[in-house]
């Protein structure tokens, strides 16, 4: 089992990250293959609009997407880590969807359908008021792709690090993992 992970936090071991790194351990420990790509230090432009992915499946643009793609279509499952910014995700993260355009159009099409993803949120104030935006765009989005929600982890925590101080969310995170590894979600 390959999991890949996307911790779309701009601070390095925020909340997110220190999130989908319990995630990732959890399912490591169960023998999942684990890659994480900390997006805030690849370069990774807009989308252009311009529709050539749907042409190729290739996107025009060169950049650290070339590297991000493959990596998506050799995962089984999807972790997508995110504070919670004006009820969406972070900049960085929304980038990488963006970017995923090429799983709409050949040859590409279909190539990801039956993979799994997750969500793994870290807000200020309670997930049930700060959340549901991204969590059903999220959900939305893998539909879309035909891709199965396996699983979320909604999580309220602000400063820097504070989600060390969670000892259940951290163990849930954990949890999640290792159910993921051996090939079950929620």
């Amino acid at each position: 089992m390959r999991i890949i992970g996307l911790a779309g936090s701009p601070r390095q071991g925020g909340n997110s990250e220190l999130l989908l790194d319990a995630l990732l351990a959890g399912a490591e420990s169960r023998g999942a293959e684990v890659e994480k790509y900390t997006l805030n230090r690849l370069s990774i432009r807009g989308c252009q609009a311009c529709y050539a992915c749907a042409k190729t499946g290739r996107c025009k643009q060169r950049d650290d997407m070339d590297r991000l793609l493959p990596a998506l279509l050799a995962a089984k499952v999807w972790v997508f880590a995110s504070p919670v910014y004006w009820w969406g995700p972070s900049a960085q993260l929304k980038l990488a969807l963006d970017r995923m355009f090429p799983f709409c159009h050949p040859p590409l099409l279909g190539r990801v359908q039956g993979k799994q993803a997750v969500l793994i949120t870290a807000s200020e104030d309670k997930p049930a008021a700060a959340a549901p935006h991204l969590r059903g765009m999220m959900r939305e989005a893998m539909n879309y792709l035909g891709v199965e929600w396996a699983g979320e982890l909604l999580v309220q925590a602000y400063k820097k690090g504070e989600v060390k101080n969670n000892p259940a969310a951290l163990a849930k995170a954990r949890k999640l993992g290792q159910k993921l590894a051996l090939g079950s979600g929620l």
